[in-house]
Order: structure tokens, then sequence, then C-alpha cells
């Protein structure tokens, strides 16, 4: 999409976050990792709640 679209390299990438998600939701992948493994990391694959307050909300 990034690339498709001709948008900058986001700053953590270059830190080796390769999939970025929520602040205390993602985290750097080590090279055996899969790309989404870095998400939730130490936690069941669950909604971490930062999206969850529009559930419901019919004003969108």
């Amino acid at each position: 999409y990034r690339k498709q679209y001709g948008l900058p390299e986001h700053p953590l990438e270059v830190q080796g976050y390769r999939s970025i998600g929520c602040e205390p939701c993602t985290r750097k992948l080590f090279d055996q990792d899969l790309e989404r493994n870095s998400r939730w990391s130490g936690l069941n694959k669950t909604e971490c709640g930062l999206n969850t307050t529009l559930v419901g909300n019919n004003s969108i």
C-alpha cells in the first residue's frame, strides 16, 4: 500500500518494526518471526481495545 501510493517509510520500519499496530501491542520482529507475530506480544491474539469504542455507534 505504501509503495503503491508513494507514501514515505514509517520511522518504526527502519527500527525493525514490520507490522505496526497500536503502541502497547507492537514489538520488533526477530528474523524467525512471521510479520503479524509482532503484535499482541505474549497475549492471545485478540482485540487490544483501541478500536472498540465505535462498536455499536450508529452516528458514523
